[in-house]
């Protein structure tokens, strides 16, 4: 018997504040360069130097400016790192315990897990295009900023001594609570498991176990259609999708290279890590994941990802659905678990989910996904009378997929749900205005 096991959710980002400077990893970026040729201190003492002469006058108003602009954008990535850290972590979380309630999975990686850490490969479905641009950018920068501290995570009784930030969790039958806190190596959450249940993860006493997220990334809808074929994006309007304004402006077709190409090193470490080869060395601790990637270190199970992403110019506008394929079969080898989101967690995401498992139920290989009638078959009911649906209902009171024809034609064969299915155009009855649009 086969088991596949994947948490669905919305992508992990900060919907409270503005995308219009970017998200997270952008945000950063920008920090990390207003830093180039004038240090801290350097602010601090224009301030209280006297001026001599205009052309100093000149420079320190400029140090005040640019350490004004630090300051701000200081506040904003606290701020943004505040707003995403916790649904961050408890997502991770979720799929960690998911995955140890898998019997036959704890048995043959629990032991990798303590050594080298816990994979979780998530699937973004987001276009690189305005404010999914941004939801990129702040999965993508918390995922970069946690590599620098790490996430452990630790199963306890829940007799032993609580932590100040103990939450209970109310209604659960195995848990009895969870804290999270803050270590100077690392952020440390704690499970409190009852003691009832707490016997049976004997296996994991005492054991701090790394949590390593990486994620691959393709677009897959008209929007991302968009971000290919427009590199400066200032207004436009899309399928219905009214793009005028701050965010409009935010486009970055490579960023899809720059995110697959971070979680390849990752998941290239941990192949070496866990299937030790010829070319396996302790270099790979300290590799630099936003480096080249350099062929002879590609391990022997990675080769497939790697050809495909090396020959993913940055122009390209096939929507490669194959990077998901190998990504997950790489990283479940390793013992990785499996996070699947878009921006809401409902459409996209429900037709990757109702793909693979499609694909498993009627046992294809890769090669044979889209050969034949069967396969269409077995994703169309489940996403005309599955969960899936209903997940929709339950979002926007309708059970239809926020898809309508025109952007049907720029998905993907396999992503496409039954006509029956689809919201259609609009919710209000405006063509192409954008009014009362049911969004994706």
């Amino acid at each position: 018997r086969r088991y596949f096991h994947a948490v669905t959710t919305g992508v992990p980002a900060d919907h409270f504040l503005s995308f219009s400077k970017g998200g997270l990893h952008s945000i950063l970026k920008h920090y990390s360069s207003l830093g180039v040729g004038v240090g801290d201190s350097q602010y601090t003492a224009r301030f209280v130097t006297p001026f001599t002469n205009a052309s100093e006058y000149d420079l320190c108003s400029q140090q005040r400016k640019m350490a004004r602009e630090k300051l701000e954008l200081s506040h904003t990535i606290n701020m943004r790192k505040m707003h995403i850290l916790p649904g961050f972590i408890a997502q991770l979380l979720t799929v960690y315990l998911g995955d140890l309630s898998n019997v036959n999975k704890v048995k043959t990686y629990v032991e990798h897990w303590k050594r080298h850490g816990y994979i979780v490969c998530m699937e973004g479905l987001l276009s690189t295009i305005g404010k999914e641009l941004g939801m990129i950018q702040d999965c993508f920068g918390m995922i970069t900023e946690m590599s620098k501290v790490g996430i452990k995570a630790e199963i306890v009784n829940e007799l032993v001594h609580k932590d100040a930030s103990f939450t209970p969790v109310a209604g659960s039958e195995n848990i009895s609570g969870v804290s999270v806190t803050m270590q100077p190596e690392s952020i440390m959450v704690r499970v409190y498991m009852k003691e009832n249940i707490f016997k049976y993860y004997s296996f994991l006493h005492s054991a701090k176990v790394e949590i390593i997220p990486i994620l691959f990334q393709v677009g897959v809808d008209i929007q991302q259609y968009a971000s290919n074929t427009m590199q400066n994006v200032k207004s436009a309007k899309v399928a219905g999708y009214n793009l005028e304004g701050k965010e409009s402006s935010l486009s970055d077709p490579h960023m899809l290279s720059t995110v697959n190409r971070y979680s390849f090193q990752i998941l290239n470490r941990q192949c070496h890590r866990v299937f030790p080869n010829a070319s396996s060395s302790a270099e790979f601790s300290s590799m630099n994941a936003m480096g080249p990637i350099n062929p002879i270190t590609v391990h022997n199970l990675c080769t497939p990802l790697y050809h495909l992403i090396d020959s993913a110019s940055e122009e390209k506008k096939k929507v490669e659905l194959s990077v998901f394929h190998y990504a997950t079969n790489i990283s479940q080898q390793c013992g990785a678990g499996s996070l699947i989101f878009c921006k809401s967690g409902k459409d996209r995401t429900g037709m990757q989910v109702t793909f693979r498992q499609s694909c498993l139920l009627d046992e294809k290989s890769f090669a044979e996904m889209n050969v034949g009638s069967s396969l269409s078959n077995l994703r169309g009911i489940m996403r005309l009378h599955g969960t899936r649906i209903f997940i929709c209902e339950k979002n926007i009171g309708t059970p239809k997929y926020a898809f309508n024809s025109l952007q049907l034609q720029f998905m993907p064969d396999v992503f496409k749900p039954p006509v029956a299915a689809i919201a259609g155009v609009l919710k209000g009855g405006a063509v192409f205005r954008g009014e009362g649009m049911v969004e994706s």
